[in-house]
This record gives structure tokens, sequence and C-alpha cells, in this order.
């Protein structure tokens, strides 16, 4: 709209102005002619100048929309693990939009991915200094903690709260760092004032109910990841959070609803290694030993390529052949592997 409109109003300049000189050179009025043409030419330089505006937000908006689908498909390498290929899509979203500072920040995770603890801090340092954002000082801060450097972890939470106390990343960060020393209680507090800022988290609602086992509060976990699953359709609910409720229901005795919930989420399409693992777990602690070798088998079949299936099996083998063992027994039975991942 505004090309078209500067053309217009241009080609009737033109015309009138082409005119004026006309006139005005008759009349040997060279000083007016003069302004007639400088006239003339800015008109000519605000028309170039529209139709180079114009230019440049289409290639803006083309760079933006190519940043967005590098980084898509940079977040999906991440989710399937392949963190190189990942870094490799975050770059080129890079340089689509050198001064984005997200653009820097997926940059700087898939590095911590592959492993370049220093690298990735280095990026985020310079994005933190450049764009003094606390969500980005945040981001810094987790590296930091799981770097294990937690006095400067706390010191950009710290950072983060003075420029927006109402943002849940840094209260989250506060409590995964009294988590991390072994506070529970205080951890729990800390999670609980991120969520006042950011209620349909569920990671951080993910993280109140594992301090609540931590705690051993069982009840409280489950009803924290019962909250968690009713946000979301039975086929789309996480996969963490169907194991955590499973872990409560385990430590309150309550074996046969546990078994229910995992064997639901064993006939998923979508479902994990960590499933098969769980209700595996599960049915040893409730005795059925026949069940879980059932379970071990098909996550065998659906894993071939997993070795801790062949282990399970092998631990099973060791035990009696009846249902009826106790469950204390064939629960100690080289549990601890079925936690493992």
């Amino acid at each position: 709209m505004c090309q078209a409109l500067a053309l217009k109003l241009a080609r009737k300049l033109t015309r009138l102005i082409h005119r004026s000189v006309q006139i005005l050179m008759w009349r040997a009025e060279p000083l007016f002619a003069t302004a007639a043409t400088v006239a003339l030419a800015t008109v000519c330089l605000i028309c170039c100048g529209c139709q180079t505006m114009q230019s440049f937000q289409q290639v803006s908006k083309t760079r933006a929309v190519s940043a967005g689908q590098w980084a898509r498909s940079g977040f999906e390498a991440m989710h399937q693990g392949h963190f190189r290929q990942a870094k490799s899509f975050f770059s080129k979203s890079k340089n689509e939009m050198p001064g984005d500072p997200r653009s820097l920040a997926k940059l700087a995770r898939s590095e911590f991915q592959q492993g370049n603890v220093e690298r990735s801090i280095s990026i985020m340092e310079r994005t933190v200094e450049q764009f003094d954002d606390p969500a980005l000082r945040c981001e810094l801060g987790e590296i930091y903690l799981k770097s294990g450097r937690w006095i400067t972890a706390n010191q950009h939470a710290e950072k983060a709260i003075e420029k927006d106390r109402h943002l849940a990343a840094a209260w989250n960060l506060k409590g995964k760092l009294a988590a991390a020393k072994g506070e529970h209680q205080r951890a729990l507090q800390l999670f609980q004032r991120s969520l006042a800022y950011d209620t349909e988290s569920d990671d951080i609602q993910m993280l109140i109910a594992q301090t609540y086992m931590k705690l051993e509060q069982p009840m409280r976990a489950l009803s924290a990841t019962e909250t968690l699953l009713n946000r979301h359709p039975p086929n789309r609910q996480p996969e963490s959070a169907i194991i955590a409720k499973s872990d409560a229901l385990l430590a309150m005795q309550q074996h046969p609803a546990a078994i229910d919930v995992l064997e639901i989420a064993s006939n998923r399409p979508d479902c994990s290694k960590q499933i098969f693992f769980q209700l595996g777990k599960a049915q040893l602690h409730a005795g059925q030993q026949s069940q879980a070798r059932l379970t071990l088998a098909k996550g065998q079949q659906r894993f071939p390529d997993e070795a801790l299936f062949t282990q399970l099996a092998g631990s099973l083998n060791e035990l009696p052949n009846a249902d009826v063992a106790a469950p204390h027994r064939v629960a100690s039975v080289k549990a601890e592997e079925l936690q493992r991942k």
C-alpha cells in the first residue's frame, strides 16, 4: 500500500513540477527552476525509500520464518537425542537472526546437551550481558547449577529476582538449589512460590510432587501428580507424571492401583521403556512374578537393543516360580535395576 500511494503521488507531482520547471525556465527564473528540480528529486527519493523499506521488511520477515523453521528442526532433533544435529540447526537459526536472544539461548542449550559446558556458558553469558533479560539469566543459572557451580547459579537467581520478583523461573531455580543441598522443605516452599507465578507449569508441578516424595509424604505427592495429569487428555499425559503417580501409589502400598495406571500407559503407541520398567517393578512389589515376566518379555520385544531387559529377565529367573512369593522378598531382588534408565 505504501509503495502504491507513493508511486501515484510521485506521478502527479512529477507532471506538476515538470510543467512548473518549463514555465520558470521560459521566464528565466533559474533559482526557482533549481528549487523545483530539487523538489522533484526529493519525491523520487521518497518513492525509492518506500520501496527499500518494503523490501527490507519482506527480507526480515523471510529470515524470521527461516529462523523459526531451523529452530523447530533443532528442537525435534534434541527430542530424538540427536544433539549434534540440533546444534547445527540452532546455529543456522542464529545466523538467520543474529540479534535474536532466543536463537542464542537455543544454541547454548544444544551445546550443553552435547557436553560443551564452557561453550554453553560462554554463549549465555554474552547473551545475558547484551540483553539483560531475567529469564535468560535464569537459564544461565540452570547451566551453572547442572555443572555444580551453585554459588554462581544462586547469584544469577538473585539478580533475576531483583529485576522481576514475579518471575517463576527465578524462584524455581532457587528451589532447585535448595533441593541440591538436601533442604527439601525449603525447596518445597520455593517451588510453591514459583507455581504461584506460573500456575499451569507441568515442570514445577512435577518438582513439587518429587519433593513431597523426598519428604515421605506420598499422599501429597499423589495429589500433585493427579493435578498435573488432569490438565491433559488421557492419551497425551506425560509419562514422567504417570511414573511419579505410580511411585506414590507404591509408597502407599496401593499396588493394584499402580499396576492399573501403568498397564494403561503401556498400551500407548508412544510408550517408552521407562513405563515397562515401572510396571515390572510394581508387579514385583505385588508378588506377581508371572505378570512381571510377561511385561519384561514385551519390553524385550519392543526394545531389543536395551540391555537392561536382559538383566531383569535374569533377576526374574532367580526367583521362585510361584506368584505367592512374599512381596518384600520379590521386590528385594535387584529392584534397584528397575529404577535405572
